[in-house]
């Protein structure tokens, strides 16, 4: 809470994405999510010296157990 009400808007990048999904896309979801992170890794080693330190996180949780059936369901 703290770094939200003390760090400009301009220092800090926050978004959320809520979504359902199903088995196939979990699965790709969390490949590109491994391969973005080595991205950015890489693109971090190959950069000048430093002048900051900043934390990226990154939460793919679910909201809910897994239903057999939720073809009922729209986005």
């Amino acid at each position: 809470y703290e770094s939200l009400s003390n760090i400009d808007k301009s220092m800090r990048d926050i978004s959320t994405i809520t979504m359902s999904i199903n088995e196939k896309q979990y699965k790709e979801i969390k490949k590109r999510i491994e391969e973005f992170r080595m991205s950015i890794i890489h693109y971090v080693n190959q950069g000048d010296l430093p002048d900051r330190v900043y934390q990226m996180n990154m939460q793919f949780i679910p909201l809910t157990s897994q239903k057999e059936n939720m073809s009922g369901w729209k986005m």
